[in-house]
């Protein structure tokens, strides 16, 4: 999925005052996070993530591939949510967020190698 179809997909399922670049900023976030807490840890992961500035092509493709694209969704509508003051909106669209988060997580890890520990060296045990 790509920045520009993300932020269109909610803006259609979420009618929304947010400007564009909030989204954008939303959807670096997520992808940030994701970059760090899973992708990094396995092996033939982008060597870093620098984040999406406003004035990307829409074309960006984001991180995370179908079937697990609709993260992006959820996403922006629960920070949307709390945006707007609406906590009890925002604790469904989160726990929507968290699970599909949580089947991606397990995903990855089933389809991916962690990255070789070789050169890592451990302290001296005690004795």
């Amino acid at each position: 999925m790509t920045a520009d179809t993300a932020i269109e997909r909610f803006d259609a399922l979420f009618p929304n005052a947010l400007p564009y670049g909030e989204k954008l900023n939303m959807l670096s976030v997520l992808d940030g996070r994701i970059y760090k807490e899973i992708l990094s840890r396995y092996e033939g992961a982008p060597t870093e993530f620098i984040g999406y500035a406003e004035g990307i092509p829409g074309s960006t493709v984001l991180l995370v591939r179908y079937p697990y694209d609709e993260i992006y969704i959820k996403y922006l509508a629960a920070e949307t949510d709390i945006i707007n003051g609406d906590t009890a909106r925002y604790a469904n669209s989160r726990a929507a967020f968290n699970n599909l988060y949580e089947e991606f997580a397990a995903a990855y890890n089933r389809t991916h190698s962690i990255k070789s520990r070789v050169g890592i060296k451990f302290g001296r045990g005690v004795g």
